[in-house]
């Protein structure tokens, strides 16, 4: 039978594994307003009817995460509330994004889970995706993703993962779909500088509406992964794909990252096939290039431009043309001025429209 010093020294033992545990874990959280305008040159891209207008939008952010021992957990959200001068060509809005994962850490290797909700306008995400930007209506994006990689030996290792992902619409000439999807892959660690990898991933495409349906798409790739210098990367690889419903082709993809000592520079090219909200698998070749410069310990500028040409339902082409200017006003208070060109192509068609914004971002200090 527990005599009553038998019992406090258990339960001093519990209050100091307990205490123990609640010290090892560390919390860190951030919270952040953003306030901006931008003023619309072509909201809807029209090449005759051209109607512009000012919007007006703050977001505030939270981020939360904790480490303990091997795991790590975090949670970020946000809510973009938007407000524009003319509802009939651009809808107010109140657009959430919440992403939460966790990861844990074993000597050979990691594994971790990520959920994703996010909401945001058809004319943001269908820009690129399908050309199609006319109707102001909403995307509303839920995903589930879990990750595996392992070390199998000293240079060669493995990379899985699953994702099971719902796009639906409202607004606008669009398909919800469903796509659920697997990958694997192998790298090799040649040399130091050299490191060549295979991978494959299989996606099933199922939608609705007019053209509803399902589809499977296999995906195959070789490649390698250079590190010339600490400072400059470059990934190469090319395989084939293939859709049960429009047959096979080939895929590629380029990338190249250089730092500078006050720079970086960025580069992409590629063909890819994925989901779209048209009603099957898209073929998009692509190019981007970026640039980004500090000015000075408190200022920093940049340019991007990106090119897409989309092969589906609905052919179509974009070119993106982006600067920014960024300061910092004092250690919590940030400002950004930026400006846009935005150009799509459908059939003979082209129209284009400009969009220029300023605005400020208020940090807190972590707690």
């Amino acid at each position: 039978m527990l005599t009553n010093n038998m019992l406090k020294k258990l339960v001093l033992t519990g209050l100091l594994a307990f205490s123990a545990q609640v010290y090892a874990l560390e919390v860190q959280q951030q919270a952040s307003v953003t306030a901006g305008i931008d003023f619309d040159t072509n909201p809807l891209l029209s090449s005759t009817d051209k109607q512009s207008i000012w919007r007006y939008y703050t977001t505030p952010r939270y981020i939360i995460s904790s480490v303990q021992d091997q795991n790590k957990w975090y949670l970020d959200g946000s809510l973009r509330v938007q407000r524009s001068s003319d509802r009939t060509i651009s809808i107010d809005r109140e657009d959430p994004s919440i992403n939460a994962g966790w990861t844990r850490e074993y000597d050979r290797g990691s594994y971790g889970l990520v959920a994703r909700f996010n909401r945001t306008s058809t004319r943001i995400t269908e820009f690129d995706g399908t050309g199609l930007v006319a109707a102001d209506g909403s995307s509303r994006t839920k995903s589930l993703a879990a990750n595996w990689a392992h070390l199998l030996t000293e240079r060669l290792s493995l990379n899985s993962g699953a994702q099971y992902l719902k796009t639906d619409y409202s607004g606008g000439d669009f398909s919800s779909y469903t796509t659920k999807s697997i990958n694997t892959g192998l790298s090799y660690e040649l040399t130091e500088t050299i490191s060549p990898y295979i991978q494959a991933d299989f996606s099933k495409y199922t939608t609705d509406g007019i053209n509803g349906g399902n589809s499977n798409s296999q995906n195959y790739l070789v490649g390698a992964n250079f590190t010339f210098t600490p400072r400059w990367s470059f990934g190469l690889g090319a395989g084939v794909n293939r859709v049960s419903s429009a047959g096979s082709g080939w895929v590629a993809n380029a990338n190249s990252t250089f730092l500078g000592e006050r720079y970086k520079v960025t580069g992409n090219l590629g063909r890819s096939v994925s989901a779209s909200g048209i009603g099957n698998f898209q073929e998009s070749d692509r190019a981007a290039l970026g640039y980004s410069y500090e000015l000075t310990e408190l200022s920093r500028l940049g340019v991007d431009y990106s090119w897409r040409k989309n092969r589906s339902l609905n052919d179509s082409e974009t070119q993106q043309l982006s600067g920014y200017y960024g300061r910092d006003l004092s250690d919590s208070w940030q400002m950004r001025l930026t400006a846009q060109v935005r150009e799509l192509k459908t059939g003979n068609v082209s129209a284009n429209g400009n969009i220029f914004g300023i605005s400020f971002v208020y940090n807190t200090p972590e707690f």
